[in-house]
Formats: structure tokens, C-alpha cells, sequence
């Protein structure tokens, strides 16, 4: 008998795909770094400020939507934790297109955000 996965897949659903780039907030001796892994390749990190939970020697993966605490030292430390917001801000902005929080306009009418032009008036010609 297939399961229901399996079925699934059978009928040419396709199967879920699992990330390829897992984003990391490590703690060091001299402060917290963040980073991706995707396959072999490895970001340049960026040195963040710590959370005040993640000891030294421990890191936080973000995989998905699931962040976890994976600790060499201390096994039992090794949990699922509340993602720290600036692992999500770093895979958010990889997920997001490079034009993302452009005007549609790509910004050719050299207009303000409240829709004004460079002069200050408003788009319908009054102030």
C-alpha cells in the first residue's frame, strides 16, 4: 500500500522541495556573525549584535520557516528557538526580487512617495 506522500507523488504532484541555502547566526568569542551555507559555497558574514541566549560555540539555522539552536557543547541545548529577526531579515532579502520597493515606475518621473513631483506639486497639477 502507498502512503499518502507517496500517492501523491504518483500522481505526479510534485514532491515538496527542501531548501538548499540554510541561513546561520554563530556565536563566537568575539560577538555574533551571520552567514548562509548553500551547498559548498558559504557567504561573507556579517557580524551582528548577539542574542542574549545563544552562548559561545552555539549557532541558530534557519531552514524554511524553523529556526534551531544546535549546540556541540551542550546537547540538550540543541532546540527549536524563536528565529532571531536578523536571520530572518537576511533570508527575506535573499527571497526578495532586486527590484523590490521600487516605484512601478522604476522611478523615471523623479516623483516623492506621496505621489508629488520634484517641484512639489501634485500629480493633477495642484499643490
Amino acid at each position: 500500500a502507498l502512503d499518502g506522500g507517496a500517492a501523491l507523488a504518483a500522481e505526479g504532484t510534485p514532491a515538496p522541495r527542501r531548501p538548499t541555502r540554510y541561513y546561520h547566526l554563530r556565536r563566537t568569542d568575539d560577538g555574533c556573525e551571520l552567514f548562509w551555507i548553500d551547498g559548498d559555497l558559504v557567504s561573507a558574514s556579517q557580524t551582528v549584535v548577539c542574542p542574549p541566549d545563544l552562548e559561545v560555540g552555539e549557532r541558530v539555522r534557519l531552514t524554511g520557516k524553523t529556526c534551531m539552536r544546535e549546540s556541540a557543547q551542550t546537547p540538550s541545548r540543541a532546540v527549536p528557538v524563536v528565529c532571531p529577526l536578523v536571520l530572518m531579515n537576511l533570508e527575506k532579502a535573499d527571497r526578495a526580487p532586486p527590484d523590490a520597493g521600487a516605484p512601478p515606475d522604476g522611478g523615471r518621473d523623479g516623483g516623492k512617495p506621496d505621489g508629488r513631483k520634484p517641484d512639489g506639486r501634485k500629480p493633477d497639477g495642484g499643490r
